[in-house]
């Protein structure tokens, strides 16, 4: 996996929370949006989740619903201008 590739992903995952803005996208709405993108490295979807929480461009949300425990992230204020493309993040490819 090159770097490129990396932070295209990264870029997709924030793209995919900027559109749902201000809500949040389950775990697994979004393992369905890009899933794909992650199929033959599935542990990178954890790890760019991971990262981009790390720089604060999502949240992690954790709900209890029907008994269940379901994890949902979140776009930030500071994600969405990155998503906008009003704030840079060489980590972070934006592609539109």
């Amino acid at each position: 996996m090159t770097g490129n590739e990396v932070q295209l992903r990264r870029g997709l995952l924030l793209l995919a929370l900027h559109e749902q803005y201000p809500y949040p996208l389950t775990e697994t709405a979004l393992q369905r949006q890009v899933g794909a993108f992650y199929a033959a490295e599935p542990k990178a979807m954890a790890r760019d989740l991971h990262y981009l929480a790390d720089k604060g461009y999502l949240a992690r949300v954790e709900a209890t619903i029907a008994g269940r425990q379901v994890r949902s992230f979140q776009a930030t204020p500071q994600g969405v201008d990155v998503a906008e493309g009003s704030v840079v993040d060489p980590g972070v490819e934006i592609s539109r």
